[in-house]
């Protein structure tokens, strides 16, 4: 009876630890299929890791929040702005953000892989158990940041900080 608990006890413990394992590890190996797929050019891999109708929508807001202050009011320009950017922002997201468009960007990306952006160190920050974010610049104003969502026993990127400073350069 008593070899029976000890069996439960350090079978509960590798589950428990491999659960643990699995906890910490899982987001930099969601990073390192990314990073593979785009060394490989292979954008179907890489774009099974991207939620892009979560991404399209966390763009829109951004932009039309971003248009929104700096035309506030309720003048006619303010008004025409507003307006504008809502019919201009869909399509032109639409087509930014798609499995095609990520297709024709690594089909022209640097096959070098000693390339600047190769060397940039990345950052990772855990939100919570289901969250966390990856920054790739250092940006005197604005983020930058790659957002992670839990999907399931994997992980998706379902947003992109856009930068509060434009002319920010990425080192």
């Amino acid at each position: 009876m008593r070899r029976r608990w000890i069996l439960i006890a350090i079978v509960a413990a590798a589950v428990l630890a491999s659960g643990i394992a699995w906890e910490v590890a899982s987001p930099w190996l969601t990073l390192k299929g990314m990073r593979d797929a785009a060394r490989a050019s292979d954008s179907d891999r890489l774009a099974s890791y991207v939620d892009f109708v979560r991404v399209r929508a966390d763009l829109r807001r951004q932009v039309i929040r971003h248009v929104d202050g700096r035309f506030p009011g309720h003048s006619l320009e303010a008004v025409v702005a507003r307006k504008g950017v809502r019919l201009v922002v869909d399509p032109i997201v639409d087509v930014i953000v798609s499995p095609e468009s990520l297709k024709v960007a690594l089909e022209f990306a640097p096959k070098s892989e000693g390339s600047g952006a190769a060397k940039q160190p990345c950052g990772m920050k855990r939100e919570d158990l289901s969250h966390f974010r990856v920054r790739c610049a250092q940006l005197p104003n604005g983020l930058g940041d790659l957002k992670f969502e839990r999907q399931g026993f994997g992980w998706k990127m379902v947003g992109i900080d856009l930068l509060d400073d434009y002319g920010a350069r990425i080192p």
